[in-house]
């Protein structure tokens, strides 16, 4: 080290050092950057709490106990150290579209049929493109009718506040006749900075001599986020 460069260091006692389990350097807690992500954890939590609310309709029991804390290290992930005020509008936030709330095949594995989804200003329209349910629906034996539920919650990022929810439904005969394309538009809100989310559930019925019931079983119960935004 050349005499410039002692001079230029700063002493030992102003210097912070962390080190990370694995043996790596880590910024010290305290610092900028390890505040943001503190701050950035919180603001996931209370997202996590509204959008879970929000998409109840579309969550099986199975999946209920452990789904807000992932929902909370998904957007953990996305929001990494990046000051919310300045955070960009995303039409697909990556750590949450496609996000499984079930395990097994995703909603989107079983039901393999176009579904798009835009917003403009204060409406989101959901847009399933006409499909045939035997050729394009994967079913347990004895399915009679599918059921798609679509749900939509919004809330403000930084505080967590619900903007809304909506749940429509779709009802088709499990057989081979053409079902025509619908569009489903839901109502939102139309305000800067809020996370919004559309997530459905497959839904598979059977005849019983009691009528038809529901199939209960955990690897028939696709369901997922199927895209989340932030404006």
């Amino acid at each position: 080290m050349t005499r410039a460069e002692k001079a230029s260091r700063p002493p030992y006692s102003e210097m912070m050092f962390y080190r990370s389990s694995a043996g790596g350097a880590q910024e010290a807690p305290g610092t900028p950057l390890s505040k943001i992500k503190t701050i950035n954890s919180g603001i996931a939590a209370n997202a996590a709490a509204a959008m879970r609310s929000g998409v109840n309709a579309i969550v099986p029991l199975a999946a209920s106990a452990t789904l807000q804390k992932r929902f909370a290290r998904a957007l953990s992930r996305w929001l990494g150290v990046c000051d919310i005020d300045k955070l960009p509008a995303c039409d697909h936030i990556p750590a949450l579209t496609d996000f499984r709330i079930t395990s097994g095949q995703s909603f989107s594995d079983r039901f393999n049929v176009p579904v798009r989804i835009t917003r403009v200003d204060a409406t989101l329209t959901v847009c399933v493109h006409d499909f045939v349910p035997a050729r394009d629906v994967s079913a347990p034996d004895g399915t009679v009718l599918l059921e798609v539920v679509v749900a939509v919650s919004g809330c403000f990022l930084n505080t967590g506040t619900s903007t809304g929810a909506q749940v429509m439904r779709i009802q088709v005969p499990y057989n081979e006749s053409p079902v025509a394309s619908q569009s489903l538009a839901f109502a939102v809100s139309p305000d800067r900075g809020v996370l919004l989310v559309t997530g459905a559930w497959l839904q598979y019925y059977t005849a019983t001599k009691n009528g038809i019931r529901r199939v209960d079983h955990p690897e028939y119960q696709p369901a997922g986020i199927l895209q989340a935004r932030y404006h």
